[in-house]
């Protein structure tokens, strides 16, 4: 009866210890899958196009117009260039003048207040992408860049 009893202290300390080895192994392999997870997934790069290519562009001659203000004594003088998704076909090129002309208004409606604040310059390149999408078809323009921004 004695022996009996030793066996079966033996045989619930072997149990025990092979039930922490499973276990030990079931964490090693979960961190490990997690680890190869983490690194793929960090290592995904977007799908989007490479920041260093540029679609065609269109750049237009200078600006300059008269402030709305009072007197018209201040003026903008602003050049720009469209960077377009996909080349302008025959028919949109002859749309030039209507753009030039879109903008030219656009521009001497604005204020000096409308120029000058810190996200003067954005608001104005989301205005100009819109108008350049209702002469050119919707979604015909990418972009927006100055090349020129003066205000006197």
């Amino acid at each position: 009866m004695a022996e009996e009893k030793k066996e079966g202290k033996s045989e619930s300390n072997g149990g025990g210890i092979k039930m922490l080895l499973i276990i030990l192994i079931v964490l090693i392999l979960a961190a490990g899958g997690g680890a190869f997870a983490y690194m793929k997934m960090a290592n995904r790069e977007p799908q989007a196009a490479p920041v260093n290519t540029m679609g065609p562009t269109l750049p237009l001659d200078s600006f300059i117009v008269n402030l709305d203000e009072p007197g018209g004594t201040r003026y903008l003088k602003l050049s720009l260039a469209y960077e377009m998704n996909k080349p302008l076909d025959p028919q949109q090129q002859k749309l030039t003048l209507r753009i030039r002309d879109q903008v030219i208004v656009y521009l001497s409606g604005l204020r000096i207040t409308d120029v000058q604040r810190s996200d003067a310059k954005k608001k104005l390149k989301k205005e100009l992408i819109a108008l350049a999408n209702k002469v050119y078809g919707q979604a015909a323009v990418k972009d927006v860049y100055f090349k020129e921004f003066v205000i006197q």
